[in-house]
């Protein structure tokens, strides 16, 4: 009886310490992730005083060069098997830089606004 208690004490000791280095581990993980959805979201307020600067400066062409540079590397990266999936995408993507735009006194192109899937694979090929 007593040999079986300590074969389940052992046991459950072992999945204790597995189990911590998975949580360690997650941890991690979830900093790592943190970073790439900020950085999908956006450049938090950093981005907004460099565009903010720019546009201060009168250096509005530089700034508009940094969000379309930006937006079409972020495009490259989208999903491109369907249209819609294209669209929701793009769209996400416009949500996301309308904001940076205003803040240089600019709209978003409408070259990126009306882009198709098709165009996306031909200038992205």
């Amino acid at each position: 009886m007593e040999d079986i208690l300590i074969f389940i004490c052992v046991v459950f000791g072992i999945l204790n310490l597995i189990l911590f280095f998975k949580i360690w581990g997650m941890t991690d993980k979830v900093k790592h992730i943190d970073s790439l959805l900020s950085k999908q979201a956006g450049w938090g307020q950093g981005y907004n005083q460099v565009l903010y600067s720019h546009r201060v400066n009168g250096n509005i062409q530089k700034g508009l060069e940094m969000l379309n540079d930006s937006f079409m590397k972020e495009l490259a990266n989208t999903r491109k098997t369907s249209e819609e999936e294209f669209t929701l995408d793009r769209d996400r993507l416009i949500n996301i830089y309308t904001p940076y735009y205003k803040v240089i006194g600019k709209e978003i192109p409408n070259d990126f606004s009306e882009m198709t899937l098709e165009t996306a694979k031909w200038i992205f090929r």
